[in-house]
């Protein structure tokens, strides 16, 4: 046996070794984030009367993407005009295409953006969403900072504030007092040509103190979103596509909240958190009148199990009675568990129920543990491994035996 022979043998049982290990961390893994749908929202507790919603999960390449269809129908019932709100979780780069009709007629609406879906803790307000629509008489004051050398340290006093923005950079401490005084001391501060700070509302009691020179302007703070959005617009176009309307809500928010945000937060890391949104429209309701919506949702995969088992829930504000109709593909055709009773016709299962629904599915009747298939293929791995380990034992022994002989011969 030639030393490539040889060093190829101790490679592939290095691999063998490394599935066997890697296995547990897949299976660790191995479950989505479940991601609720919703129901139609109308604050007027008595204007929907009923629905009907249909999940289309037939279409392969969708699921495969952990995506199914749901078409909602819902009859409503006013002599008025009524605000109404279709719900959804996804991120500002990640808007699900959504058309609304009354009636047959597309109604048209905005986005409000809510809070991170991660901390929300099954808390889903619609009425804790923020606006798409600035204040545009609004104001503020963009100070600019250029630093001067290495280490920057940057204080700002100010007495009454609705909205601040700060830029940062990788080594960066801060403080603050009682009486307004916020100070940050910049590390690596020449890694950026400059440092904003934006403060919105009156700014004639706000004092500024530099390391470096700085540049001082008022502008309105849409102003200061819309530069900011034009800087970054490649970024955002590279994302899927970021409205401005977003940062707008997220300014909002924070003005709201009374909270300080980054400038990295705000216009880049912001983009890509999943949150509970809705979208608002109002409509002129004319004793009865149908709302339909159709849109993208998100479907949970458990790959724990094996065959992998799928979940929708769906979840409802006060609407009244609803019929759901769930449709399966003809490879995952097995509904395993349902939340209300479903009945069975064809691929089709239907239910009806005033509250949530919510259902699980798979392409067999009785999935088991994938720990088992897990535990089975390490089994399989340490099998072989043990054969090749003695192969390669035995032929070093071989090697070193018939190596020392040729030696001895020679002389």
């Amino acid at each position: 046996m030639n030393n490539k022979k040889f060093s190829a043998l101790l490679l592939l049982v290095f691999a063998l070794v490394t599935c066997a290990f890697s296995s547990e961390s897949a299976q660790a893994q191995a479950v989505d984030i479940a991601i609720p749908t919703f129901g139609l929202y109308c604050g007027d507790l008595q204007a929907v009367k009923s629905g009907t919603v249909k999940f289309d999960l037939t279409d392969e390449n969708l699921l495969l993407q952990g995506l199914g269809v749901k078409r909602s129908d819902y009859l409503v019932s006013s002599k008025r005009r009524v605000e109404f709100a279709v719900p959804f979780i996804c991120s500002a780069c990640g808007l699900p295409p959504l058309t609304v009709t009354v009636e047959g007629r597309k109604v048209a609406g905005s986005v409000w953006y809510g809070e991170d879906f991660a901390f929300l803790n099954n808390d889903f307000d619609v009425e804790k969403t923020y606006a798409p629509v600035l204040n545009e008489s609004l104001t503020g004051t963009l100070y600019t900072v250029i630093p001067d050398s290495d280490t920057l340290t940057v204080s700002l006093t100010f007495y009454e504030k609705s909205f601040f923005v700060y830029e940062t950079s990788s080594n960066l401490t801060s403080s603050n007092t009682a009486d307004g005084r916020y100070s940050w001391t910049f590390k690596n501060a020449l890694s950026k040509p400059c440092y904003r700070f934006f403060v919105t509302g009156d700014t004639s009691g706000c004092t500024l103190g530099s390391g470096g020179a700085y540049a001082e302007e008022v502008m309105p703070l849409k102003e200061f979103i819309d530069a900011q959005y034009k800087e970054n617009a490649e970024f955002y176009e590279d994302c899927g596509g970021v409205s401005e309307e977003f940062f707008y809500a997220m300014a909002n928010k924070s003005m709201q909240n009374g909270s300080f945000v980054k400038y990295d937060d705000l216009f880049f890391d912001s983009v890509n958190v999943k949150r509970f949104n809705v979208f608002k429209f109002g409509a002129d309701i004319n004793d009865e009148s149908l709302i339909s919506f159709q849109t993208v949702i998100d479907v949970c995969r458990n790959d724990a199990l094996s065959p992998c088992v799928n979940s929708v829930e769906h979840r409802v504000f006060d609407s009244g009675l609803i019929t759901y109709e769930v449709e399966l593909n003809g490879k995952t055709p097995y509904m395993l568990s349902s939340s209300a009773s479903a009945v069975k016709n064809d691929a089709v299962y239907t239910a009806s129920t005033a509250d949530g629904f919510s259902f699980t599915f798979s392409s067999s009747a009785k999935p088991g543990n994938a720990s088992k298939t897990y535990a089975d293929i390490r089994t399989v791995g340490w099998i072989i491994c043990g054969v090749l380990g003695a192969f390669v034992l035995i032929s070093s022994a071989l090697l070193i035996y018939y190596g020392v002989r040729e030696i001895k011969r020679k002389r």
